[in-house]
């Protein structure tokens, strides 16, 4: 069982929205060895399926784009399970109802934190804008902190 995982989403064809994606995939790069503790999984949205591989887990890091954050700028606030928020959406579930269905099917909804990604553009290119690049340091900065200290007080 891994002890944490790190879901990136988004859709990478859609400009700012791939953020989470590419976030993820630098995350899998830096952090991730054959005995690692952490897992990462890139993905264009979250699904009921998820649920068995979050309550399998001890911490989740859910990484993706933003329309509430000025670009590029990172935000990051704790996750509370909640089966009521919008389980599907155009864009899949949202991580309240993701953490609400690994509860009720498998008995854990591990503490987990949102990295969000300010965006400026959602159009149909395969490129971040600048701001939202240079966002992506500021998100793996974020994330690293994030996961050494969930596994440093695990220790």
């Amino acid at each position: 069982m891994p002890n944490v995982l790190v879901i990136g989403y988004g859709n990478p064809l859609r400009g700012d929205d791939g953020v989470g994606c590419l976030v993820a995939e630098e995350v899998a790069k830096r952090m991730c060895e054959p005995d690692s503790r952490v897992q990462v999984v890139a993905c264009h949205q979250l699904n009921p399926e998820m649920a068995e591989a979050v309550a399998d887990t001890q911490a989740v890091i859910f990484v993706d784009a933003s329309v509430k954050v000025p670009p590029g700028q990172v935000s990051v606030s704790t996750v509370i399970p909640d089966r009521f928020s919008p389980a599907f959406t155009s864009h899949g579930m949202e991580p309240p109802a993701l953490l609400a269905t690994a509860a009720e099917l498998f008995g854990q909804a591990p503490p987990a934190k949102a990295v969000l990604i300010g965006a400026a553009s959602f159009d149909s290119i395969m490129s971040l804008t600048p701001e939202v690049q240079a966002g992506v340091r500021i998100a793996l900065r974020v994330i690293e902190r994030e996961i050494d200290s969930y596994l440093h007080s695990q220790a």
